[in-house]
This record gives C-alpha cells, sequence and structure tokens, in this order.
C-alpha cells in the first residue's frame, strides 16, 4: 500500500533514451517516479471536411484523411476539438457522434460512419502513446 502523500510525489517524462543516459550519468532521482516511452509524439489535431466516401459494399461512409508520422500499429485517443462558442460545439458533437470507429494506417487515418456522414466539418485530436 502507498502511503506517501502524492502532492510531493515528482514525475518525469522521458523517452526510453532519455532516461538510459541518466541513470548512467548516475543522475535518477530514487525519490522521483519516471513514466518512459520510445517516442515522444505531440498531439495531431485534423479537420475533418464534409467530403465523404459512401461505402456501396458495406454500407455506411468512409473518410481518409492524412496524418504525417501515423503508423499503421498506432492506436490513439481521439477526441472532438470543442471551442468557446456553444453553438459551434453542439454542431460539432453532432457530427462528431456519427463517427463509430476509426483506423490507423501508414501516415493516415480512415473514419467511418455507419449512418449519415457528418454534412459539417469539424477537428479531432489524437494523441498517440507508442
Amino acid at each position: 500500500m502507498i502511503t506517501e502523500n502524492l502532492s510531493t510525489l515528482k514525475i518525469h517524462k522521458l523517452t526510453q533514451a532519455q532516461y538510459d543516459r541518466e541513470l548512467a550519468n548516475g543522475t535518477i532521482d530514487e525519490t522521483a517516479l519516471y513514466l518512459t516511452s520510445d517516442e515522444a509524439v505531440p498531439n495531431i489535431i485534423v479537420t475533418i471536411d464534409t467530403s465523404w466516401t459512401e461505402d456501396t459494399i458495406n454500407g455506411g461512409y468512409t473518410k481518409t484523411v492524412a496524418v504525417a508520422g501515423m503508423l499503421a500499429t498506432d492506436t490513439p485517443f481521439v477526441d472532438v476539438v470543442l471551442g468557446d462558442n456553444i453553438e459551434a460545439n453542439v454542431t460539432a458533437l453532432k457530427a462528431w457522434n456519427l463517427v463509430t470507429r476509426i483506423t490507423t494506417a501508414e501516415n493516415s487515418i480512415t473514419l467511418y460512419a455507419n449512418g449519415d456522414a457528418p454534412t459539417t466539418a469539424f477537428d479531432i485530436q489524437l494523441k498517440v502513446v507508442r
């Protein structure tokens, strides 16, 4: 059971190479928690426009969007980007709610809508953790 005061917990987020370098140099803080990843990937914001392709075989619609650096093996966290305008947010949320699935490929993502395709453009944010 952890009984430490979490308000004083120090957390360091490093790439694995940075952690290995600090470990080799003897500069690891033994009172801190280290989170490592192989690669730091920035948040990506993508605009989803209203030109969707009808899937006449499976039904619904698809939309493929270029996303530089995306890998087929990535499984990003995705959400709609909202702003300060309530009406615009409601419209974006209605469009976003039509998206039923997203898949990744090399340098792109594909969105799927199983019913109607969104008729309003909206932005999504992708966070990739590798």
